[in-house]
């Protein structure tokens, strides 16, 4: 098994094992949490926020195909086997990989669950890094993947 965490801490390590426990038998299989299915929005910039996540998870839903809540959330666990085969079609850096992993992840037929998972999300002042460029890079990267027919080529 692989798994992905942001390092920044904003998910909680011991959220991990509901991950391990949702993860179906099949080979070709994968979890993602959902930050929102429990998560208060008390501000309005968590509110902003969780909008953005969920105007671009409606996009990649729609062209993937899959019903995720939450698909740019940072804790992903896949099997190896998905993992080998989802590989070739990675190339992104920073927050483009996640619509770009869950494009391959619709490509290759991959079982996909979602749990929920804890979030405590930073500011600009504690660190965040993400901003507007970001989701405008995802978006671009949701619509580059429909488009894609083959893996890049391996230099």
């Amino acid at each position: 098994m692989m798994l992905t965490q942001d390092g920044d801490l904003e998910y909680d390590p011991s959220d991990w094992r509901a991950l391990v426990e949702a993860l179906p038998p099949a080979p070709l299989a994968a979890v993602i949490g959902n930050r929102w299915a429990q998560a208060s929005l008390p501000t309005t910039w968590r509110r902003l926020h969780a909008g953005a996540n969920r105007l671009l998870t409606s996009c990649s839903n729609m062209l993937t195909g899959l019903r995720l809540a939450d698909m740019e959330c940072g804790f992903k666990l896949l099997r190896v086997p998905l993992l080998r085969r989802v590989l070739p079609w990675l190339s992104e850096d920073r927050f483009g990989v996640e619509p770009q992993l869950v494009a391959a992840l619709a490509r290759v037929r991959a079982e996909v669950r979602e749990v929920p998972v804890s979030y405590d999300p930073r500011d600009r002042s504690r660190g965040k890094k993400i901003g507007p460029i970001d989701g405008l890079r995802a978006i671009w990267v949701i619509v580059a993947e429909r488009a894609r027919r083959a893996p890049p080529v391996q230099r």
